[in-house]
């Protein structure tokens, strides 16, 4: 009849939408603001991701490019090396069969390890080479010993001898702990004192006569770093590297 309930009517489905609770409907108006801030900051959160990957990668690349780019003929080094004799795709020095022409590779680390002895070790290597052309670079500006030098060297002879006690003090704790790690020889043949030929075992034979005993106290201080965070001029064998971050510095006149 016409006075019966219309339950198709809006006014019951409103009351059964008001009371429908079942799982995974959002009715809250609260609830429905929380979800839409959410999924916002969710969006958000993965377009920065995106976003930053693709600038570390394009630091990478811009990285690699730099290293793979010769220097330019105009650049002020370059130019002192050609005076030097040197020509575009040879090598300074004494020559060799196996010479390589090309600068050595960086090796870029990202992540916080250690470098470890090997590393620690190609690196002294690096660093040896470095200091040859410097030294070579410097006997090409004066080959003559003016007065003025030679007094200057006078004068440095007793720094010379503090500094090889250090050297000395140096190459002995560097025997000690690569003998603690189970090392029979030395990595490169003057990290240690040699007592006798056979002490020099399977080590690197480095060519040092460009090498001052100063350059040897630097090379060989970094090298007990890397390898055991270890620093000569506080004396102490740090526990890591983050402990070894509270020595002042790489110098004994940091400390």
């Amino acid at each position: 009849s016409d006075d019966s309930a219309d339950y198709m009517c809006d006014k019951y489905i409103h009351e059964l939408s008001k009371n429908d609770v079942r799982p995974g409907l959002i009715k809250n108006r609260i609830t429905q603001q929380k979800y839409k801030i959410e999924s916002k900051r969710r969006k958000i959160d993965e377009e920065y991701r995106k976003v930053n990957i693709s600038r570390k990668q394009l630091e990478k690349e811009r990285l690699e490019h730099g290293l793979k780019t010769a220097i330019e003929s105009n650049n002020k080094g370059f130019e002192m090396l050609t005076k030097m004799g040197f020509k575009p795709g040879t090598s300074l020095g004494n020559s060799a069969a196996n010479k390589s022409a090309e600068p050595i590779p960086l090796i870029i680390k990202n992540d916080k390890s250690g470098f470890g002895r090997k590393v620690a070790v190609r690196q002294i290597l690096e660093q040896t080479e470095a200091i040859k052309t410097k030294r070579l670079i410097e006997k090409s500006k004066s080959s003559t010993t003016s007065v003025e030098e030679f007094r200057k060297r006078k004068s440095k002879q007793k720094e010379a001898q503090q500094i090889e006690r250090h050297f000395i003090q140096c190459q002995k704790a560097c025997k000690k702990l690569d003998n603690d790690n189970n090392l029979d020889s030395p990595e490169i043949e003057w990290f240690w004192t040699i007592q006798n030929e056979d002490d020099k075992g399977n080590s690197d034979k480095v060519d040092d006569n460009e090498l001052e005993i100063s350059d040897k106290l630097n090379l060989l201080t970094n090298y007990l770093r890397l390898s055991y965070c270890y620093c000569h001029w506080c004396g102490i064998h740090y526990n890591s590297e983050n402990d070894l971050l509270r020595c002042p510095g790489l110098s004994k006149d940091d400390h």
